[in-house]
């Protein structure tokens, strides 16, 4: 099943173009479900997405109006990634504000101890329990939720998301 997970670059100029050649394409080539995007929200607060992305990724309200564009998705709704640690926004009213859970399903996911997460201050949640503070007043309000907890294999053998990493020797 083809993904294309993304942090919706505000460089692309073709970016919104390519996202609907993507979902229209999987819908000839994609069989019943299509084909699958993934947006990297990680938090619903701006200035912290600003710093996590650098600055280059779009707003949410644009990326809201990007889905909103979009055609509604085959069997398998937009997928909105959250890397959330305990202090993580994914506060309701805000993903109500942004986002149409018609068309997005929500996955919490850790962030995956990594040199650059752990150079950067990253907290990396170990304990699971965390997600649920995240996962239950979406649910509540009608999202669809998708808790992805890794093993401690997929993390040491540097495996994450269902890609392999390949590190390169010194």
């Amino acid at each position: 099943h083809p993904v294309i997970s993304t942090m919706m670059p505000k460089a692309n100029n073709n970016l919104k173009e390519f996202l609907h050649k993507w979902v229209k394409t999987g819908f000839e080539y994609g069989g019943e479900d299509g084909f699958g995007l993934q947006f990297s929200i990680n938090t619903l607060n701006e200035e912290q997405r600003n710093e996590m992305f650098r600055g280059c990724s779009l707003s949410l309200t644009e990326i809201g109006g990007i889905i909103d564009w979009l055609p509604m998705p085959k069997k398998r709704k937009y997928t909105l990634n959250f890397a959330v640690t305990s202090k993580s926004n994914l506060d309701v009213d805000l993903m109500n504000k942004y986002f149409d859970k018609e068309k997005c399903i929500v996955k919490i996911t850790p962030i995956h101890e990594t040199v650059e997460a752990v150079d950067e201050g990253y907290e990396i949640v170990t304990d699971f329990d965390v997600y649920e503070k995240f996962e239950q007043p979406l649910v509540k309000d009608g999202w669809d939720v998708i808790v992805f907890v890794p093993s401690k294999e997929e993390d040491a053998d540097r495996i994450t998301c269902g890609n392999s990493l390949i590190a390169l020797g010194n």
